[in-house]
């Protein structure tokens, strides 16, 4: 396994972040081209993508960070505090590392989408805060697929 939370794990904390009105930055990570890679070279080298993506973003940000697999190829970091702009730049550096590493037969991607959460005057819901995510996240997807179109689909 991977070693990082599951989807069960990040509901039940972003449930006590909403509750407790704290604030956070949630980033919803897209892994591009899973299923290519799945289908072309089968499910072992999909298994190390996975790990190769998993570490990358281990290595770029703290443990204490919440980092959890809340699908096949999505995934969902929590950070402390309403950092956008600081995550953005660090996932956009992030991201250009995880694309320079070369896997030989495939290239490596992936998209984000970063939504603050308001402390106090937060209004959202967990299904409206990944919503706002996910289409934030859509806009890297399409930004990814012009640069590697053969790999994002």
């Amino acid at each position: 396994g991977t070693g990082i939370r599951n989807r069960l794990f990040f509901e039940e904390y972003m449930d006590g972040i909403l509750k407790e009105r704290r604030e956070a930055t949630l980033c919803y990570l897209d892994l591009d081209g899973l299923k290519y890679v799945n289908d072309t070279f089968g499910h072992l080298e999909g298994d190390i993508y996975i790990q190769t993506f998993v570490e990358v973003i281990r290595s770029n940000f703290r443990n204490d960070d919440t980092f959890a697999r809340t699908g096949g190829d999505e995934f969902c970091l929590v950070l402390t505090g309403r950092i956008k702009d600081l995550i953005d730049r660090k996932m956009a550096e992030t991201l250009e590392s995880f694309q320079a590493v070369n896997n030989g037969e495939y290239q490596c991607s992936f998209s984000y989408g970063i939504v603050e959460v308001e402390g106090k005057d937060n209004e959202w819901t967990l299904d409206e805060i990944l919503q706002k995510a996910d289409a934030a996240m859509y806009e890297c997807k399409r930004r990814n697929k012009e640069k590697y179109p053969a790999l994002v689909r």
